[in-house]
This record gives structure tokens, C-alpha cells and sequence, in this order.
């Protein structure tokens, strides 16, 4: 494992040339483009992704006590 300048280990998170790919992957299926999903599903995803693919009772129970806007 490499370490960087702080001394904390480093990890590859993508392979090498296709995190650009795949971020874009991603978006394209909470675009407002995308008519497979509600908006209200759309939103729920884009909560599952930046809280770290947390369950989405999680997401309902920060969503019911004010925590997300």
C-alpha cells in the first residue's frame, strides 16, 4: 500500500484510467434524462452514494429527522 505525504495509506479506489468512466456511469443514472427512476428515487440514490452506500432505511430515518435536505 502506498503512503502520500501525510504518512496515511493511500488506496486505489478505481483501476487505473477508468475512474472518469465510471463516475459518469454513475451519474447518468440519477440524471433527470434517466425516466427509469422517480425524482424521489433518484434522490434516495444520490444520498446512498454520498453517505457510503448506506441502507436505504438509514437514508429514510435521516430524511424523516430533518438531517437531509
Amino acid at each position: 500500500m502506498d503512503f502520500d505525504s501525510s504518512f496515511l495509506p493511500c488506496l486505489a479506489l478505481f483501476k487505473k484510467s477508468t475512474a472518469v468512466h465510471t463516475l459518469k456511469g454513475l451519474n447518468a443514472v440519477v440524471h433527470s434524462s434517466n425516466s427509469n427512476l422517480s425524482e424521489v428515487k433518484k434522490l434516495w440514490l444520490k444520498w446512498h452514494y454520498k453517505l457510503g452506500h448506506i441502507g436505504f432505511q438509514h437514508i429514510l430515518t435521516l430524511a424523516l429527522g430533518g438531517f437531509l435536505d
